[in-house]
């Protein structure tokens, strides 16, 4: 994100003979020799969803911040002109109502080029010392879209870190697809991503892709970067991030609730494990957001309130589960995406425009996410799952219980998506 912080399928019984073999891992990249990371969460169970930034300095109040997690936020960051004295009393705050916070650590330079400062270590010492002991504290902010050439000093720094702070993620955020070689400072993305994780190897892998453009289109590379991503995520076995527009800005539009689920489902069917917005509060008076620049809400409050409960309720069971695939189904599928293949244990009757994607828990329990990839429009689809699958169960968006939904006439299930959204499914096999 700019200047911030800071991620479905039916099988018919048709007529003749197909291939029925399940849907593995080993249709997809297999994970490189790198660090193993744990799931990076606010705390046990919790799926983080980030506000940036949460209440300004002038606003650092415990009403704000109770607005701040009435809308089903787990976890803040602050503007980067705080002081150690806002960030402390944010903390503060987050610790008292339950939410977790990163911290700026102001230690790489804005210029690409220009070396780190010589007090940079006692710099780093000094902002663990401040923070690292608090219990609301998430992880430090180390650097935001960074050029290639800052991917080895961001690897000194975020080693310093960890040797002075272990517990405490370092956090970091990438450009997206649609950002300039001379942004990037390579010749492709991948390229990009790939020395950014071998070189800096960060506790999970954020990035920003804000698809809504002013002149009312989308951009067209929005799941080819959540391909990307997802397949250096599985690569180096770290957690996938992003983050979601909620704001007007230039080049961008406001969401409207479909988008803002769009968003979100399509990132939660891709396997992303944690979520920023950008941005919560409105920085400039003409600029609409979650909150306005006084902090009071706007009319994307509510909707991102309810789409945050949705996704706190998934996230307990998402958190647990592995990406295994994702596929596309309708008439056209998005650059760079692949059709739900011959092989799914279910298949997509009426080419709707779905993503599909499957998942796998640690017991073996095979789980599939439907998403609506039509933000405007709700969608009508029906599937037939194969005879191998033995029953199916709703993830519940209130708490992630399992509710189970019998199966029509010849393994049939019908149902309608809003604009936008998902569903999550346990498939018994």
């Amino acid at each position: 994100m700019h200047r911030a912080l800071f991620v479905l399928l039916t099988f018919a019984i048709l007529c003749f003979t197909v291939n029925t073999t399940p849907i593995t891992l080993a249709q997809e990249p297999h994970p490189v020799d790198a660090d193993v990371h744990p799931v990076v969460v606010p705390s046990p169970g919790v799926f983080p969803i980030g506000c940036f930034p949460g209440p300004l300095p002038e606003f650092n109040t415990v009403e704000h911040w109770e607005r701040v997690r009435d809308a089903n936020f787990t976890l803040s960051c602050p503007i980067h002109r705080s002081t150690d004295e806002d960030q402390a009393l944010m903390l503060d705050y987050c610790e008292s109502l339950g939410l977790m916070s990163v911290v700026n650590a102001k230690i790489i330079p804005a210029d690409a080029t220009a070396p780190l400062p010589e007090d940079w270590e006692t710099e780093a010492a000094r902002v663990v010392k401040t923070f690292g002991q608090h219990p609301a504290l998430f992880g430090y902010m180390l650097r935001d879209e960074p050029n290639v050439v800052q991917f080895p000093k961001l690897a000194i720094v975020a080693d310093e870190f960890r040797r002075l702070d272990p517990t405490r993620p370092s956090c970091f955020n990438l450009f997206p697809t649609y950002a300039t070689e001379e942004q990037l400072g390579t010749a492709t993305y991948e390229e990009h991503v790939d020395r950014f994780m071998s070189t800096v190897r960060p506790p999970f892998l954020s990035y920003d892709h804000y698809p809504l453009k002013t002149d009312g289109t989308d951009t067209t590379d929005f799941y080819l970067n959540l391909e990307l991503i997802r397949d250096a995520a599985l690569r180096y076995d770290t957690p996938a991030w992003n983050i979601l527009l909620s704001t007007s800005w230039p080049y961008f539009r406001t969401p409207s609730e479909g988008e803002m689920r769009w968003q979100a489902y399509s990132s939660l069917a891709y396997g992303v494990k944690g979520f920023f917005y950008f941005t919560y509060w409105s920085t400039k008076d003409d600029v609409v957001a979650i909150v306005d620049s006084e902090g009071e809400p706007g009319p994307l409050y509510p909707v991102v309130q309810r789409l945050n409960g949705e996704i706190l309720g998934l996230g307990t069971r998402l958190l647990t589960l592995e990406s295994t695939g994702v596929y596309h189904a309708g008439e056209t599928i998005p650059e760079g995406t692949r059709r739900l293949p011959g092989n799914a244990p279910l298949i997509i009757e009426n080419s709707p425009q779905l993503v599909v994607g499957f998942f796998e828990s640690k017991q073996g329990e095979t789980y599939v996410m439907l998403a609506n990839r039509d933000h405007d429009e709700s969608l009508r689809w029906t599937a037939q799952f194969t005879p191998d699958v033995t029953g199916l169960q709703r993830v519940s968006k209130q708490n992630g219980d399992l509710i189970p939904i019998p199966l029509g006439p010849n393994r049939h299930l019908s149902r309608t998506l809003p604009p936008g959204g998902g569903t999550l499914f346990l498939m018994e096999r």
